[in-house]
């Protein structure tokens, strides 16, 4: 019996490879393979075997796969991370905006939570959640939730039009209330789960530490965790939290520092440590550029810059830096962009043991068609 290894496993057989070892083992029997013709009864049942076999190897790589938090993908990671490890993955959210509704048409207009559905320019839909009495020649404030999930809908801009029809209705966007995100990827997932096993561990360790984090009760915002080792004195340790893009808040440090280690030291760490936590120092950049683009990529380009460029912070660790080349490749990335010329940052930011980078401003990108 020939030796299978996971390698072997990871890699999918295609028809043709399982013809070739049906019609091998066949000749090898005696039977006279050469002479059957193309479309003979022997050579319909050994291709239908080969497809059904190919189908069934489809399958294969994912199942060895799954097995193993490094490999595993997808759903196979789900579920996964669910049966072994008890932890889920984060799932997509809805952006929220707030939108007000302008009456010109000189009549009161009641509007019943679900009534509207509004659109930007990108075509993606939004549904008021709330309803209330647009006045006569007045104004009224709704919220509209995204009808699908994930952070796209966070770079939705003008113009904005209705999908259902309100005659004499106008719309202005106020502001972003709720920012929405992607469902996490594997790769946070994955950190998820082998990170996990060090809470097992006797003391404690930087990847307890992430953990313990990133998992007190009720504590939603910490993202990135930097573990400062012997800090601010030797045989302590200081977390610093941020969330995926900024700091946090001032009650989400407290929550943790509750969980990790409380005043009562009934918390998480070892009762020979002291544990300090506290939030990122915000280093704020607005970038400043010159994009020159094709006009008839415009709407895309601005779109995926909305997206790409604060992404930077999400991307920069804690005491990280941010690479000035990095904020010019990704103005770069979109179609359509033919050149760029960054002002600010004039060089790579680097960051101190407790700093965390924020981008906090695209109006300084101008754009010129050419």
């Amino acid at each position: 019996m020939s030796t299978i290894s996971l390698a072997d496993l990871l890699v999918e057989q295609t028809e043709a490879q399982f013809g070739t070892t049906i019609l091998a083992s066949l000749t090898a029997a005696g039977f006279p393979t050469t002479s059957w013709a193309s479309t003979s009864v022997p050579v319909g049942l050994i291709n239908a075997f080969a497809r059904a076999s190919a189908d069934v190897s489809k399958l294969v790589p994912k199942i060895a796969a799954g097995g193993l938090v490094r490999l595993s993908t997808g759903g196979w990671l789900t579920l996964l991370a669910s049966s072994n490890y008890l932890e889920e993955r984060a799932g997509a959210t809805y952006c929220v905006r707030s939108i007000r509704l302008t009456d010109l048409s000189g009549s009161p207009t009641v509007i019943a939570a679900g009534d509207l559905i509004v659109q930007s320019a990108a075509g993606r839909h939004y549904r008021n959640v709330a309803g209330g009495t647009l006045a006569a020649s007045g104004t009224l404030d709704l919220q509209f939730k995204a009808e699908g999930t994930g952070s796209e809908y966070n770079a939705d801009a003008a113009p904005w039009s209705f999908s259902t029809a309100l005659p004499g209705v106008t719309l202005t966007h106020l502001a972003l209330l709720t920012a929405a995100v992607d469902e996490e990827s594997d790769e946070s997932l994955r950190s998820k789960c082998v990170s996990k096993w060090s809470t097992l561990g006797a003391g404690a360790n930087d990847d307890a530490y992430r953990y313990w984090a990133t998992h007190a009760p009720g504590v939603t915002k910490v993202a990135r965790v930097k573990v400062r080792r012997h800090h601010p004195l030797p045989g302590q340790v200081t977390l610093v939290l941020a969330g995926a893009s900024t700091t946090v808040l001032a009650g989400v440090v407290a929550a943790v520092q509750d969980y990790v280690d409380p005043a009562t030291r009934l918390g998480k760490a070892p009762t020979c440590v002291d544990v300090f936590v506290e939030a990122a120092v915000e280093v704020p950049v607005a970038p400043v550029a010159t994009v020159y683009r094709r006009s008839s990529h415009a709407a895309a380009i601005a779109a995926a810059h909305a997206v790409s460029i604060p992404a930077v912070a999400a991307d920069t660790e804690i005491g990280g830096t941010a690479y000035r080349n990095e904020f010019v490749q990704r103005l770069m990335d979109p179609d359509g962009v033919v050149n760029v010329v960054l002002t600010t940052p004039a060089a790579d930011v680097v960051l101190a043991a407790n700093e965390v980078l924020t981008v906090t401003s695209l109006a300084g990108i101008a754009y010129v068609d050419v």
